[in-house]
Order: structure tokens, then sequence, then C-alpha cells
């Protein structure tokens, strides 16, 4: 029998020795594989990289943490491993070299690269991978970290899927604190499924979303987070999932999602309503959709959008806009990028400019 276990994002900006309550300890301890998205590089004195939205990392010390509680497998395909450019992460690749991770690396093969991981006789596989980003290794970077629509994921995920008895992809994608996954998400996650994946996991939205069963493959939606430290966050930021996977003779036999709750210490979070909102966040339709989106779209897209091309809807908006005619430029480029090719934000304006135009 073997037992893996894993959690959303990590970010550990003020180590603490006791973190972690027994019963997670436990929990942990029971597992083969443990694995977390590494949401920040370590500190290494590199200046940030241009992007839109903030530029994090986290004390050496925190993997070092991480690795004494258990945690043995590290996925690094996400939007801040790259915050501090290739020598950030160098420097986190340094402090990883005992142990597994994927996801991100100094080159192709490495970033995209399979890893097999065979226990109690069943060969397992991992990719990892997330949606564009600024430091995505993509058709024109040679370092950074694997992207979910690079032209060569989907042959890498057929060849992968032929190698191995069970082939888990950690999907780092979606709109950030949202209830429901996109439906281009779910259509992706879907045909990953049908290239031959077994288990997606996915996270990103810093919120537990549902999941689905499909072709005979599972897909959890997001695990929110597992430990990320924010000032002023909302109560939903610190309540995140584990999943666990048990395998007998090569076959699942069990999963389960167990709910966790993190402030100073994480938590079992054992609230009926938990488990409650997991599975109404499971029944996706396009009218909860629809809602989502607009509201998301007069809430926050709407002044990304006009601030990127020279307008505003906000006074920071508008202060923005002087400074940017001051300077002899309207057009923010960095934002317009960041609009247009991280895949969620396309996709909502896609799907909003459509909605309201019927």
């Amino acid at each position: 029998m073997s037992n893996l276990l894993f959690a959303g994002d990590v970010v550990i900006t003020s180590p603490q020795t006791n973190f972690l309550d027994n019963k997670i300890s436990e929990l942990i301890q029971s597992h083969d594989l443990v694995s977390c998205n590494l949401e920040a590089p370590v500190v290494s004195g590199a200046p940030a990289i241009a992007k839109i939205g903030p530029a994090i990392e986290q004390p050496k010390v925190s993997i070092d943490l991480l690795k004494k509680a258990g945690f043995n497998f590290f996925n690094l395909a996400n939007n801040h491993i790259m915050d501090h450019g290739s020598v950030g992460l160098a420097k986190t690749l340094e402090q990883l070299s005992d142990v597994q991770h994927i996801g991100a690396g100094p080159d192709y093969a490495s970033t995209y690269k399979l890893l097999k991981r065979t226990v109690d006789g069943t060969t397992f596989g991992f990719l990892s991978l997330a949606e564009w980003g600024f430091g995505a290794l993509d058709t024109t970077n040679d370092t950074g970290f694997a992207w979910i629509n690079h032209p060569k994921v989907n042959d890498l995920v057929k060849q992968s899927a032929q190698q191995v008895d069970h082939l888990i992809i950690q999907a780092h994608c979606g709109v950030e604190d949202t209830s429901l996954p996109l439906p281009e998400w779910q259509e992706r996650y879907r045909e990953l499924i049908r290239l031959g994946a077994n288990v997606i996991i996915g996270h990103h939205t810093h919120t537990v979303q549902g999941m689905e069963e499909y072709a005979n493959g599972l897909i959890f939606y997001s695990l929110g987070n597992f430990y990320f430290e924010k000032y002023g966050a909302d109560s939903e930021w610190y309540e995140g999932a584990l999943l666990s996977l048990t395998y007998a003779q090569k076959k699942l036999t069990n999963w389960e999602i167990i709910p966790t709750q993190a402030k100073q210490t994480i938590t079992l979070d054992t609230r009926p309503e938990r488990i409650t909102r997991f599975v109404d966040r499971s029944k996706i339709t396009t009218k909860k959709v629809d809602e989502m989106l607009l509201s998301l779209w007069y809430e926050r897209y709407q002044h990304f959008f006009q601030r990127s091309l020279g307008g505003f809807s906000t006074l920071r908006g508008f202060v923005k806009s002087i400074i940017n005619r001051m300077m002899g430029t309207q057009v923010d480029y960095l934002l317009l990028s960041h609009n247009l090719n991280i895949e969620s934000h396309r996709y909502v304006a896609a799907r909003i400019s459509k909605l309201l135009s019927e």
C-alpha cells in the first residue's frame, strides 16, 4: 500500500518551529510522499523582476522547516517562483538539492521533466505545470517554470503516461480568490485526463475549490493555501485542504479531502461546513460561473483593463493615468501583457465581453 499527501500553496516568511499541530504532523508522517506548492523562492539578494503584482520570497530556513516536518516533494511551477529571476531560482534549487522537486529549472529538460517514484511496487509519474506568468519558460525564455500551455506539453503528458502506472499532474492555474474554476480550465484539465493523466491537483486560487470525476480520472480544482502568511487576509485565505491518495496493488483505492486551518499553527478543521462547502463547490454550473464572473468584472477586471490602456475608473487609476501621461506613455504595456497573456485574465475578459454584449 502507498499513501500520497498533497498540500496547496506555502509561503513562510516568519518561520516558527511549531507551525504544525500534532495531528497534522502525525498525518504527514503516515504518508510515503508529501508534497506542497512552494509559492516563493528563498531570499537571494537578487532584485525583483518586472511584473504586475507583488514579488515575494521566503527565508532559506522555511524550506528546512518543511523538510523537517516531513515534506519530501516540492512543486515549483507557479507564478512567484521566478519573482527574483534566475538567481532566486538557483538559490532555491540549492536548498532543494537533497529532496525531490519539479516544475522549474535552468533549462527546458529540467523544468518539464517527468519525475518518477516507485512506492510499494507502484510507479508514479509527476508533472508540475502552471498558467503563463512573468518567468514562465515558454517558447522564448530559457529559464523559468513549466507552462501548462507550452506547445510540447500535450505530447509530454502522452509520453509520460506510457511510462508509469499513475500520472499525477499538479496545476497552478485559475482566478485568485474565487470559488469555482473557469470553464476553460475545466476543459484543459479534462483534456489532460484524456491525454493520459490520472489525477489533476490544482492550487493558486488561494481558496479551496471542488472536484470532479472525469473519464476514470480525478480533478481537484484547488487545495487553497496550506500556509501562506499575508497581513489583513480574509478568513478563507487561511482555510486550505490536504488531499490524501491511497493505492493498493497499483490501483487507487481511496481519496480524502482533509480541511485545514492556518493562522500561527496549522490545524485540522473539523467544522461540518467545510465539507459542505467543498461538496457545493463541486457542483459547477454555467449560471454560477457567470454570476461569479460578473461580480469579478465590476470589482476587479474592468479597472485592470482600463488602466492598461490609459483610462481610469478609480482615484488610484486616475493618478496612475496622470503619471503615465507625464511620462509620455498612455499604455501600460506591462499591465497589458499581464491582462492578455495570463490565461485566466484573458479568459475572464473574453467571457464577460461576450456575456455583456448579448
